[in-house]
């Protein structure tokens, strides 16, 4: 098994993973949180070079909405004003989803940085 404790975490059962990430203090919660880009994939960084879409096509479990509410937290820390649209198939689902699901915009926003 790995040394690096992210990534032992990562290979945990999701269940048992959940029960030691919720035994963690806050200060840990927050400094884990904020480590997202160290165990990331590939496929969930976004290009450096200007660009007007981009598409993340990939199926269940890649990482797809986290990859967007990381950029969309980045992008709002960054640029305050932006205007950032989310698009889904209906309002409800872009609600649901990209906003208040478990890799939301609102669950991976920093603490001291909660979008209202």
């Amino acid at each position: 098994m790995s040394d690096d404790p992210l990534m032992r975490l990562a290979l945990l059962p999701p269940d048992e993973r959940d029960r030691v990430i919720a035994a963690l203090s806050m200060p840990m919660k927050v400094e884990m949180a904020g480590r997202w880009y160290t165990f990331a994939h590939g496929g969930q960084y976004w290009s450096k070079e200007a660009w007007r879409v981009w598409l993340v096509r990939a199926g269940r479990g890649f990482g797809k909405t986290r990859a967007g509410a990381e950029w969309v937290n980045g992008v709002a820390r960054r640029i305050p004003e932006a205007r950032i649209a989310l698009v889904a198939a209906t309002a409800d689902e872009a609600r649901r989803v990209m906003v208040e699901g478990p890799s939301g915009v609102l669950a991976t926003a920093r603490l001291d940085m909660r979008p209202a």
